[in-house]
């Protein structure tokens, strides 16, 4: 029993003196210039990772961006196509009417031109 007495006594020094000699070496300048710039470390590589996350975030978001403005820009240039191709029907359209009222005074003006030979070839009242 006295033996574990003296150990638990030994321990309890040798922490003590442990503690001691941390707070020594806290209070040394150097371990202290030396904590100052691991807190410094520290501190860099945590503004590098939030950096890191932030421009991921950016990237991320500019893909995104350049994704709805491709959509956007795909479906603006299907309408247009749509739009050309109904004005180019409308424009057919026109033609064809014009055409087909083209074709009708043509016909006209032949049936015209063909009453009036044959009225031109008719005797005129009488006199043969």
């Amino acid at each position: 029993m006295i033996a574990d007495a003296g150990k638990q006594l030994t321990q309890a020094n040798q922490k003590q003196a442990a503690q001691q000699k941390a707070q020594q070496q806290a209070k040394d300048p150097i371990i202290q210039i030396k904590q100052a710039e691991l807190q410094v470390k520290q501190a860099e590589e945590q503004r590098k990772a939030t950096q890191q996350q932030v421009d991921a975030k950016l990237q991320q978001d500019k893909f995104k961006l350049q994704q709805a403005k491709d959509s956007t820009s795909a479906m603006l240039d299907a309408e247009k196509i749509k739009l050309d191709q109904a004005a180019l029907a409308i424009e057919a359209e026109e033609k064809g009417v014009k055409l087909e009222q083209a074709g009708r005074a043509e016909r006209n003006k032949i049936g015209i031109e063909t009453a009036r030979m044959m009225q031109a070839r008719q005797p005129k009242g009488g006199s043969n």
